[in-house]
């Protein structure tokens, strides 16, 4: 089964759409968000996303590659986890079958 995405395009499209606004600022609204998610993520803090999720770095230890052998150093990684509201939303809205109450 073919994943589906969406980009960036059809993000500001759909936020010019429901704001009323034009894409050219809905498309700078969106680039100056992410730029101040990027930067508070650097500057060490965790980004809460009210309904969606928390966004943060952790740090990795030291670790060999099993594929080529070679020794990866410390470094920092993303991590994300959803907010109750988007895991409940997921788990109803994609489930394959319907559940029937006894």
């Amino acid at each position: 089964m073919k994943r589906k995405v969406v980009a960036k395009v059809a993000l500001v499209k759909d936020l010019a759409k429901l704001s009323g606004i034009p894409r050219v600022q809905a498309s700078f609204i969106y680039d100056v968000f992410i730029d101040c998610v990027l930067k508070k993520l650097k500057d060490g803090y965790d980004v809460l996303l009210p309904n969606v999720g928390c966004i943060k770095l952790v740090p990795t230890r030291e670790m060999e590659s099993h594929i080529t052998g070679q020794t990866i150093p410390p470094h920092k990684r993303i991590k994300f986890k959803a907010n109750v509201k988007l895991a409940r939303f997921i788990r109803v809205a994609t489930r394959e079958y319907k559940i029937t109450s006894k």
